[in-house]
């Protein structure tokens, strides 16, 4: 007779126990559920901080982790307690929505409660994400959140507009400085070389011609009949035959 009153009383014991962390383990889900709101995200990540920081607020007594290994290279998005598992998707399709599925039935071998948190950003994943909420409970013994977010739209765009490189490349006037404007710069600098140089080749050019012509004008008014460019021999040749013809 006392051993099934012993024996009575461990499972009415247990059976407050699970009832006990049950009852924890809703009073988690119902707070996420109706108390968290996430920002606009860019990635898993984020949300997961989001979590962790809206928990670690809302229930400061509690033991909370992120990224808690389980072995064969799994880890499990968020931990409370150290049993009670919160696995977080962003489905981009009804294929992560189904890895999913694959992630809770491992998990669930190391931690009984169990739920996931599913953050929808496109609406036309809603149905099928609701359809595998039930797949999830059904096969896995998991509970599943899900909750409607936004995503950070044009974030790299607006990390260019404040990087160096991209005030380099848009600025205007003289905070110019990439390497086609340099280019360009040493172009024109070469240029102005060559032009001061062909400049002061032409001016002696010019003014040789000048003495040139000057130096043919006073040979044509010394000489003209233009004797001077003939040879010696034929100048006396020529007066010979002139001497000649007076003596005739």
């Amino acid at each position: 007779m006392k051993f099934i009153n012993s024996l009575f009383a461990n499972l009415l014991g247990n059976k407050t126990i699970r009832d006990k962390k049950q009852r924890e383990f809703e009073e988690i889900i119902n707070s996420i559920n109706n108390e968290f709101t996430p920002e606009p995200i860019s990635d898993e990540k984020e949300l997961q901080g989001q979590l962790t920081i809206f928990l670690k607020t809302r229930f400061p007594q509690k033991n909370i982790q992120r990224e808690v290994s389980i072995g064969r290279g799994n880890r499990v998005d968020v931990v409370v307690q150290q049993r009670f598992a919160f696995e977080l998707k962003v489905p981009r399709n009804r294929i992560d929505l189904r890895n999913l599925e694959s992630q809770l039935s491992e998990y669930v071998e190391t931690y009984q409660n169990i739920c996931s948190i599913v953050l929808i950003l496109d609406q036309s994943l809603l149905a099928i994400a609701q359809e595998y909420a039930g797949k999830y409970q059904t096969n896995c013994n998991a509970r599943t959140i899900i909750l409607g977010g936004g995503v950070k739209r044009n974030q790299k765009r607006r990390k260019s507009h404040t990087s160096p490189r991209h005030q380099k490349r848009y600025s205007t006037g003289i905070r110019i400085g990439t390497k086609s404007n340099k280019i360009v710069q040493g172009i024109q600098e070469v240029m102005k070389i060559i032009e001061s140089f062909s400049q002061s080749d032409t001016k002696p050019t010019k003014q040789k011609n000048q003495s040139k012509n000057r130096k043919q004008k006073k040979y044509h008014d010394d000489d003209p009949f233009g004797l001077n460019k003939f040879t010696d021999n034929f100048k006396i040749n020529s007066e010979s035959f002139f001497d000649l013809d007076k003596k005739e």
